[in-house]
């Protein structure tokens, strides 16, 4: 499977549990906003469309954690079944900043 560029350089913000800690305040739901902010809307779209066909049903809980596992991500999103609940929260996020609902 080809990965997107826009999605590594997504998961390469997710590099540091004590900037986790400190800045998202152990805060799932923050760091993956804060990553979001780094995407131009361009690369949201690419990221979110990926994210789609990741969570279609075609690849299994396991698969998702290893294709996670193979990002520049440091940051571990636990096991398959929370690594599919953040990849959900991922999807859902980027939908609402597509819809200029979560800010910019």
């Amino acid at each position: 499977m080809r990965v997107p560029e826009e999605f590594n350089h997504f998961c390469s913000e997710f590099y540091c549990s004590q900037l986790f800690m400190d800045v998202d305040d152990g805060s799932m739901g923050k760091a993956i906003k804060r990553a979001i902010r780094s995407l131009n809307k361009q690369q949201t779209l690419v990221v979110k469309q990926f994210l789609d066909k990741l969570l279609n049903g075609r690849y299994s809980g396991a698969d998702l954690v290893g294709i996670w596992r193979r990002t520049p991500a440091r940051m571990n999103l636990g096991n398959a079944k929370h690594t599919v609940e953040y990849l959900k929260l991922m999807r859902d996020l980027m939908s609402e900043r597509l819809a200029n609902r979560l800010p910019t």
